[in-house]
């Protein structure tokens, strides 16, 4: 791991900075016959110090990007195979589906999703794993473990509410939805998960993100809607609404006017203001 010995963020630790140095030192003393090949990993390229990556040391990057949608299906499945298998579980329509919904996960996020699968089964002391052992594995990947807090008949229904509202939205604007449940895990009293249209966050466009902002707005306004009250509970939805909304202003140039097609992330003026 790079990063751990030649990192930026270190500059001011004299002891660090001896030890780059000393890696430099013997890098360059290499002769174009010394049959020695250094490979570094990180995944923090941009933390890298540059002297490392000068022509002559670290001068060829090979980057590895996460699995894409039928490689997570081949991956879930290799690892799948190794566990004792309900035989009525369809390997295909499992891995299939899980794909569509670990669009940021890595090779060691499946490979622990699968190991997940198979602790549920045996905590539950059952012969095979099944699919509802894969899904308590997603969750508790996702959201974390089942906590024991208490709640009454009107919370639950609020937190049912909520939900709704974000499936309501989401299926009325064409947002593939994956599952819905209103089991606390973590710090969540419930949760909607998609299924992603796309591979990559750029191959949205302005009207689809548009539809997530509404969707994420669709359990605040249920819970207005339904019980009149507004509650923390739906800060997150909130601040990711935020997020979103000042991505698109900021970076992808999504406002309208003049300005529209223009980026400003960090700029201030009295024309922004406006907007």
């Amino acid at each position: 791991e790079l990063d751990a010995i030649g990192s930026r963020e270190r500059d001011e630790n004299q002891e660090y900075r001896h030890t780059v140095n000393e890696l430099l030192n013997q890098m360059d003393g290499f002769e174009q016959d010394d049959n020695v090949v250094i490979v570094g990993a990180t995944n923090y390229v941009k933390s890298i110090d540059r002297a490392l990556l000068r022509p002559g040391r670290f001068d060829r990057i090979v980057k590895i990007a996460l699995p894409t949608r039928d490689g997570r299906k081949q991956i879930l499945q290799y690892y799948s195979k190794q566990k004792t298998l309900d035989p009525k579980l369809s390997l295909e329509q499992l891995t299939t589906d899980l794909a569509k919904r670990t669009t940021s996960f890595s090779a060691a996020d499946l490979k622990k999703l699968a190991n997940e699968a198979a602790l549920a089964a045996r905590r539950e002391k059952t012969q095979t794993v099944q699919i509802q052992h894969f899904e308590t594995a997603y969750d508790k990947i996702i959201l974390g473990l089942k906590n024991t807090l208490e709640r009454t008949k009107e919370q639950l229904e609020k937190t049912a509410h909520h939900e709704a509202g974000h499936t309501i939205v989401k299926l009325l604007t064409d947002q593939p939805v994956a599952k819905v449940t209103i089991l606390s895990r973590g710090d969540t009293l419930g949760a909607t998960y998609n299924k992603e249209k796309y591979e990559t966050f750029s191959e949205y466009t302005k009207e689809e993100l548009v539809n997530k902002i509404m969707a994420l707005q669709g359990g605040f306004v249920a819970e207005k809607l339904i019980f009149n009250c507004e509650r923390p509970g739906a800060s997150n939805d909130l601040e990711r609404i935020n997020n979103l909304a000042n991505s698109m202003i900021k970076e992808f140039g999504m406002c309208e006017g003049e300005l529209r097609g223009i980026t400003y992330s960090g700029m201030v003026s009295d024309s922004m203001k406006e907007l």
